[in-house]
C-alpha cells in the first residue's frame, strides 16, 4: 500500500508517511518550514501545531479531506527554530490491512506570537501499517491420546496477539492453505478428534489483531497414548458437546499433583465432582453422565466445567440437551 501524502496551503506543506518495521499505530508528519520561520520576517512562527480530525476509527475507499472547521484533537506542538524540514510522530486512528485502509485526516497550524495570527496547512490524509508478524509459537508437542491427537504449544509473547491457527498436512513441509487448516483458537491447546493417517502432520501459527501471521512451529516431538508429559495443565474440549447422554473431557496434567475437574451450574453451584485426587504427569479422561453426584438426572442446559491442578483453574462450557 502506498502512504504518501500530503496537503500545502499558504506556504505550509505537510506530509504523511507509515513507519516501517513496527507495531504500527504511527506515522511520521514532516513539513517544510513555513516562510515566517525565519530572522527578520513580518510574522514571528513560534511554534507548529498538528492536530487530527475527530473521526470513528473505521476503513474509507479513498484519503479524506476537509477543512480545518471541525472537531480535531491536539497532537503536538513543536517549537519554531527556523530548520528546513520539521519531523513528527504522530498516532493515527487504526491500522490498515491489505482489506480495508483506516485513514487519519491531520493538519499543521503555524502559531505566531500574535494567538489571532497563524497560517493552516490543507488538511490531508495518512494511515499506518503493522508491519510485525508475531513469533511463532514454540515448544509444539503431539501426544496420542483417547479421543485423538492433542495437541499443546507455549504463548506467542507479543501484546496484539490475536489467536492461532493449527494446519493439518500430509508431509512435514506441506503448505499452510485454506486446504490444510483445520482448527483456530484463542488458547494454547487442541484435541483433534479426526486423526488422518493421510495427514499425520501438523503446524501452528500465531496472528495479530491486523491479520499478520507468524512462521509456522512444527511438532517439537510426538508421542504415543501415555508416553507423552504435558508442558501445561490442558482442559480439551468435552466430545461430543452437545451431549446426551455422556460425554468425556481429556485434560493433560504436567506434574504428578492434585487434580479436580468438577461440573457447576452457571450460579456456582456443584452439580458433580468427576476428579478429586492425586494423578500421574500425563494425558487422563473423565466421563460426565449428566447427573448429579446423588444420581438425579440434571436438567438441560449450560454448566460449566471447571478444571484444577497446580494453581491453574480452567474452565469450559458444556451443554446437555435431554
Amino acid at each position: 500500500m502506498d502512504n504518501d501524502c500530503d496537503g500545502v496551503i499558504d506556504g505550509l506543506r505537510i506530509r504523511i508517511t507509515d513507519i516501517g518495521d513496527d507495531q504500527g499505530r504511527v506515522v511520521r508528519v514532516n513539513w517544510t518550514r513555513h516562510g515566517e520561520d525565519a530572522p527578520g520576517t513580518e510574522y514571528d512562527v513560534t511554534g507548529y501545531t498538528l492536530y487530527r480530525r475527530i473521526d470513528d476509527a473505521k476503513a474509507s475507499a479513498a484519503p479524506v479531506k476537509a477543512a480545518p472547521p471541525g472537531l480535531w484533537d491536539y497532537v503536538n506542538t513543536i517549537p519554531a527554530h527556523g530548520e528546513d524540514q520539521y519531523f513528527v510522530l504522530a498516532p493515527t486512528l487504526g491500522d490498515s490491512t491489505s482489506h480495508d485502509i483506516v485513514w487519519s485526516v491531520f493538519f499543521l497550524r503555524a502559531e505566531t506570537t500574535d494567538p489571532l495570527v497563524f497560517f493552516d496547512s490543507a488538511p490531508d490524509s495518512g494511515y499506518s501499517v503493522d508491519n510485525l508478524a508475531p513469533p511463532a509459537p514454540s515448544g509444539l508437542q503431539a501426544a496420542s491420546v483417547p479421543g485423538g491427537t492433542s495437541l499443546t504449544w507455549i504463548e506467542s509473547q507479543v501484546p496484539d496477539l490475536f489467536y492461532y491457527r493449527v494446519y493439518r498436512g500430509a508431509t512435514p513441509d506441506f503448505p499452510l492453505t485454506v486446504d490444510t487448516l483445520v482448527y483456530f483458537t484463542t488458547g494454547l491447546a487442541w484435541l483433534d478428534p479426526q486423526t488422518d493417517p493421510a495427514r499425520p502432520f501438523y503446524k501452528v501459527t500465531a496472528l495479530d489483531i491486523t491479520g499478520n501471521e507468524s512462521p509456522a512451529a512444527v511438532v517439537e516431538s510426538t508421542t504415543g497414548a501415555g508416553d507423552a508429559t504435558p508442558l501445561a495443565a490442558v482442559l480439551h474440549p468435552n466430545r461430543p458437546n452437545p451431549f446426551n447422554p455422556t460425554t468425556t473431557f481429556a485434560f493433560e496434567v504436567p506434574r504428578d499433583d492434585r487434580v479436580t475437574l468438577t461440573i457447576h451450574a452457571l450460579d456456582g453451584r456443584v452439580v458433580a465432582q468427576l476428579v478429586d485426587d492425586v494423578l500421574a504427569a500425563g494425558s487422563h479422561t473423565a466421563t460426565w453422565r449428566g447427573e448429579y453426584d446423588d444420581g438425579r438426572a440434571a436438567p438441560s442446559g449450560v454448566y460449566l466445567a471447571r478444571y484444577v491442578t497446580g494453581g491453574v483453574s480452567t474452565s469450559r462450557r458444556v451443554m446437555l440437551v435431554r
